[in-house]
């Protein structure tokens, strides 16, 4: 019965990855406790909830940068970042490389 609950938080989070959802709206959505979702999800994912979020994130930025010619801080904003920044940042860290130097080097 959780696993199920589960794979559907999962698919809303993969699925509305540039939304904010809160673990307490999470909570009311599936009836765990917070602390029962967090361990959980982690368990069967094996990074917490907001990882997983970043995650998704980070890879329709991606899609975005090499299929698009949409300007970076409009993907930043799009896809969920607060600013341009900080989706600079955490996608430097996860390729090693700024969102510019990545999308000149992988368009298609």
């Amino acid at each position: 019965m959780k696993e199920k609950v589960l794979e559907s938080i999962e698919e809303l989070l993969r699925t509305n990855a540039s939304e904010d959802f809160s673990v307490q709206h999470l909570t009311l959505l599936t009836g765990m406790n917070k602390n029962q979702l967090m361990k959980l999800f982690k368990t069967v994912y094996g990074v917490t909830i907001h990882q997983y979020v970043i995650q998704q994130r980070i890879e329709m930025a991606r899609q975005l940068l090499i299929t698009t010619d949409e300007p970076i801080k409009a993907i930043a904003v799009n896809t969920g970042f607060g600013n341009e920044k900080y989706f600079i940042t955490l996608f430097k860290k996860t390729f090693l490389l700024t969102p510019g130097v990545y999308r000149r080097q992988h368009k298609a």
